[in-house]
């Protein structure tokens, strides 16, 4: 009986590929799966299906029997006794990786042979828990794998979102300065003005009044000043991550 499934993972073709030929990472994501020793290169380990009503439990092994890296294709040899029964399975597995919207649509076709408690299902009823087993375990090896597709996917909107940030504190800072400039501008012309209404006589400050001038003209730039301090760190803080995604 030959059974046909695809599934697709959230990973490049390569990746993909080291993660699906890893046993040891892919058994625990098949429902039903639970590997019990590896040696050498067979995998042994139980199975338990689930069909309508019946359930049944093989024990058996399995082994890679031809591998591919640069077709990324792998197939694999399993075979099974009924734990409690007289019946007996045996799969070829043959999986091909190819490149997809999503990142890697995995092919399975599945050439099954089979006898005892599974001979009662017509193959309708097997290809549906297949196709269920299939996706099943796509859903458990998405969960599985690590969040570096996605972290590596915020890179650029992470550098996005600081520079807005650095245009944003930019823009608020010349508009402050440019409110002290027409301030300090009026702040002369009414100086000058009251200059000519005294008769064009000078004026002349005191010691103490430049340097209570420069303290002032000192406070109002101090949150300027902390401000382009924050736009330094923010720039470096840029450069870097252009720096590390090169």
């Amino acid at each position: 009986m030959e059974l046909n499934d695809e599934f697709e993972v959230p990973l490049p073709v390569t990746e993909a590929w080291e993660v699906l030929t890893d046993v040891e990472k892919i058994v625990p994501c098949v429902p039903g799966a639970e590997l019990r020793e590896v040696e050498g290169g067979e995998s042994r380990g139980v199975m338990k299906l689930r069909v309508g009503p019946t359930t049944v439990s093989y024990r058996g092994d399995a082994h890679v029997e031809s591998l591919d890296a640069d077709a990324r294709k792998i197939v694999l040899k399993a075979e099974g006794r009924e734990i409690r029964g007289q019946g007996n399975v045996a799969a070829v597995i043959t999986a091909t990786l190819s490149p997809s919207a999503k990142g890697t649509l995995v092919q399975v076709a599945t050439d099954l042979s089979f006898t005892g408690k599974l001979a009662q299902f017509d193959r309708d009823e097997l290809a549906e828990v297949s196709g269920k087993l299939v996706a099943e375990l796509a859903r458990n090896l998405e969960s599985a794998l690590p969040a570096e597709p996605e972290a590596a996917t915020r890179g650029p909107v992470v550098e996005a979102e600081v520079e807005a940030e650095v245009a944003a504190y930019k823009a608020e800072i010349e508009a402050e300065v440019a409110a002290d400039v027409v301030e300090a501008a009026e702040e002369a012309s009414y100086v000058a003005d009251s200059q000519d209404a005294a008769g064009g006589r000078e004026t002349y400050l005191s010691a103490e009044e430049p340097a209570e001038e420069r303290e002032s003209l000192l406070k109002r730039l101090t949150p300027y000043l902390t401000v382009a301090g924050f736009l330094l760190i923010a720039r470096i803080v840029v450069y870097s991550l252009r720096r590390r995604r090169r």
